[in-house]
């Protein structure tokens, strides 16, 4: 389950998760850590993250941001290896995926105005005209039936 455990009733996903999983089955949850591309850009996208849309975010963000640590877990777990997903990105790229996060949804509602168009300039000046490797470091959570 990726990104999304923090949606979820969780008691109920936790029983209907026992009952499908094989004796000893393994049961991974995990979400992704914000993006690390330069330390230029990942200030720039630090602040946006952070002071922008920040207040925007709901409570439920903060169970992502410790990387479910803070989730009951009711399994064995183990320690799984250390994953993270990465992409070759260009600018128009990273400036459509900060216009996904739900806090910029919220922000646009509230506001009437596109934070990522405010946060656009800066980005420009620092990500410059090239692909850039993106990467989100994985948190995730294993365990056993």
């Amino acid at each position: 389950m990726a990104q999304e455990l923090h949606w979820f009733d969780r008691p109920r996903f936790w029983t209907e998760a026992r009952r499908v999983l094989r004796p000893h089955g393994v049961i991974a949850v995990w979400c992704y850590e914000l993006q690390q591309v330069s330390p230029e850009i990942d200030a720039v996208i630090n602040r946006f993250y952070h002071v922008t849309v920040g207040p925007y975010w709901t409570p439920d963000r903060k169970l992502v941001e410790d990387g479910y640590r803070s989730i009951e877990f009711p399994f064995a777990e183990f320690a799984p290896p250390a994953f993270s997903m990465a992409a070759k990105w260009t600018l128009e790229h990273q400036v459509g995926y900060l216009g996904t996060w739900s806090a910029v949804g919220k922000y646009r509602k509230e506001r009437g105005v596109d934070p990522v168009e405010l946060v656009r300039p800066e980005l420009e000046r620092v990500w410059g005209d090239q692909m850039r490797r993106v990467e989100w470091p994985l948190s995730v959570r294993a365990g056993r039936a």
